[in-house]
């Protein structure tokens, strides 16, 4: 027998052991894909979506923690004015605001409207 013959005379493998292998990886791509990438981008989308319904006396929060009340929203810019104080105004970004605090703005995008599993069918 040649050397290369004795080698592999002695190593077997186990039938179906690729396969498994790869059902575990594409498992594993399925799960991180629907704990990690799909609510952030679901996360994503809510934000651009509450930054382009901004618009003039809502009261927003930054990420900086900064309270105010816009005071000018441009649908071309990506800055709005806002009154922290009475008499100062600052410049952010939108992309700084946080959250809108006087009106639920989903109202007018149903698709990110919260469902709750036991919320009353009436209403209350």
């Amino acid at each position: 027998m040649t050397q290369i013959a004795a080698a592999t005379e002695g190593t077997t493998t186990a039938p179906g052991g690729g396969s498994s292998m790869i059902i575990l990886l594409v498992a594993f791509v399925a799960i991180f894909y629907f704990i990690a990438i799909r609510p952030q981008s679901r996360q994503m989308k809510e934000k651009q979506a509450m930054l382009s319904n901004m618009r003039p006396d809502d009261a927003i929060v930054t990420i900086g923690g900064i309270n105010g009340v816009v005071v000018k929203a441009d649908e071309d810019e990506d800055t709005i004015i806002v009154r922290v104080a009475p008499g100062v105004e600052m410049e952010f970004l939108k992309a700084a605001v946080q959250s809108i605090k006087n009106r639920d703005w989903r109202e007018e995008f149903p698709q990110f409207q919260k469902k709750g599993l036991f919320a009353p069918k009436d209403g209350r």
